[in-house]
């Protein structure tokens, strides 16, 4: 796709792509963790953090966490020891994995199509909805797509180099899969493999000689498992029941049972068959109904050139490139579209090929320059649509914060009730009946859930608390409410109340009580 773009348009590629960072930038520290989903996470991460404790994410204290394995976990807690306990800690990692991502759809792209398509499909993938929201967002999914990007982008360099440098490739990729079991467990094979599986047994012995060098199996699969076993090994060995739960439950239970009931930390997603494809559809804005039509309006054409229709292997085999992009692209949208649980960011392992498909779309080999005058309306067009869809994305997220801080974050966070501590305190603070994770990881883990309106009666009179949060739809007696007065409250849907006790008994209070039970076995 060299010389398809003027200059004119590159430099504007470039600036929204930098506008698309900034933007990301913004909103990483403008908004709160919100419950449930990034506060879990983030607290999971805090607590790892001040713990040390790297081998077993702790969900509750004295509660191990067997849903994900650590990966993510990890890459926060370094981040929140390095600066601080801060949003913006928490989510710095998903930010610098996103622009890695980009960095291996730049470099696969260039070496495809040239300079031009590489910076389009970087474009494509950093102002898309779904992969702008995660890449600066506490989620587990954003390690599994760069570890399936890693794997992709070096299988495909490996059957396009010779000898050492294939061998090179073919161990990085073998590498990736363990940081994919480490990133999100054996999805992470299922989203690798299958699509190389499937694209190879397509391809067959058409491709060349020098393109079908053979993976280094042994010496990689033994690789991946030095990476990734460690891990599995200790944490089964620290807290027992951990591999039983993670392999057989949320691999396998969570994936073929929609009434699993099973899980131990929340709720089955139960969606309808096929629900993934309208998440991508949506997920891939504003890139996908392009692409749709596109896909449409070209199939339409190639059968009306064929006397008769074409057979899958032999439309792969004329096109090995693209074909190795869509099989990328729909591994995970195919392997979802029975799952029993279906969440929208398990379609972002495709977010990196579709990306590259947009690219190599637009970058049809018999596209004229832009600035040529041989150069059709449509070849023109495309690259402005491309600039005015791309900036979409930025600026409805930097737009929307305000919205989200002022409408949506007081029933989602507990940040926006907290923010009426005083600045700097530690207080010992109970939440009755629940206790949401933003609460605890806004407290730095100093709140307690207390579930028993009797023991919270007991804990008050002996002045173990400062403050209280309670719910508007589990209302206090009136000689316990008498022992507190209201500082604020927030929330709309289920307003959340702040009392602060009125009377603090000095004398009885236990020193560390607010850490009692917090030490992790």
């Amino acid at each position: 796709m060299n010389g398809v773009l003027t200059p004119a348009m590159r430099r504007t590629m470039y600036v929204l792509i930098g506008v698309a960072l900034i933007a990301r930038l913004f909103a990483m520290d403008a908004y709160p963790l919100t419950d449930t989903t990034e506060a879990r996470y983030g607290e999971i991460a805090r607590k790892m953090a001040e713990t040390g404790d790297w081998i077993t994410p702790w969900f509750d204290w004295n509660v191990p966490f067997w849903g994900k394995p650590p990966l993510s976990f990890w890459l926060s807690a370094i981040s929140m020891r390095v600066f601080g306990e801060t949003e913006f800690a928490a989510r710095l990692p998903a930010l610098l994995i996103a622009v890695i991502t980009c960095t291996l759809v730049f470099y696969l792209m260039r070496r495809e199509r040239g300079r031009d398509a590489a910076v389009f499909a970087v474009l494509a993938l950093a102002t898309t909805l779904l992969f702008f929201v995660t890449g600066g967002a506490v989620v587990t999914d954003a390690a599994l797509a760069f570890s399936v990007t890693i794997a992709m982008v070096a299988f495909w360099r490996h059957r396009h180099a010779a000898g050492r440098a294939a061998t090179r490739w073919g161990y990085l990729c073998f590498a990736a899969l363990g940081l994919g079991l480490l990133a999100k467990g054996p999805v992470a094979l299922v989203l690798t493999i299958a699509p190389l599986m499937a694209w190879t047994v397509l391809i067959g012995a058409a491709q060349p000689a020098h393109e079908r060098q053979r993976l280094p199996w042994i010496g990689g699969v033994l690789l991946a498992l030095a990476i990734a076993m460690p891990w599995y090994l200790l944490a089964e060995q620290k807290t027992p029941g951990f591999l039983h739960y993670f392999l057989l439950g949320e691999n396998f239970a969570r994936f073929t049972d929609p009434h699993w009931a099973g899980d131990l930390y929340g709720s089955v997603h139960t969606r309808p068959i096929g629900y993934i494809w309208l998440s991508f559809l949506v997920a891939g804005l504003p890139w996908t109904p392009w692409l749709l039509l596109r896909s449409v309006r070209g199939a339409w054409r190639h059968a009306r050139s064929l006397p008769q229709p074409d057979t899958l292997i032999g439309l792969a085999r004329r096109d090995p490139w693209r074909s190795y992009l869509v099989l990328w692209m729909l591994a995970p949208v195919a392997f979802f579209t029975f799952a029993g649980s279906v969440l929208a960011t398990y379609v972002l392992p495709a977010m990196p090929a579709l990306a590259l498909l947009i690219a190599d779309l637009a970058a049809d080999r018999r596209a004229q320059p832009v600035a040529s005058p041989a150069a059709s309306p449509s070849a023109s067009l495309v690259p402005r649509v491309a600039l005015a869809a791309a900036a979409i994305v930025p600026l409805i997220a930097v737009g929307a914060v305000p919205y989200f801080n002022q409408v949506i974050a007081p029933d989602k966070t507990q940040a926006v009730l907290l923010s009426a501590l005083p600045p700097g305190a530690t207080p010992r603070i109970a939440y009755f009946p629940h206790r949401p994770f933003s609460g605890s990881f806004y407290t730095r883990g100093r709140a307690i859930q207390v579930a028993d309106l009797g023991d919270l009666d007991a804990r008050l009179r002996n002045g173990q608390f400062d403050y209280v949060v309670t719910t508007s739809n589990r209302p206090l007696p009136d000689d316990l409410a008498a022992l507190l007065k209201p500082v604020s409250s927030a929330g709309s849907k289920r307003p959340s109340i702040l009392w602060q006790v009125r009377e603090p008994r000095a004398s009885a209070r236990l020193n560390g009580s607010q850490n009692a039970g917090r030490a992790p076995g």
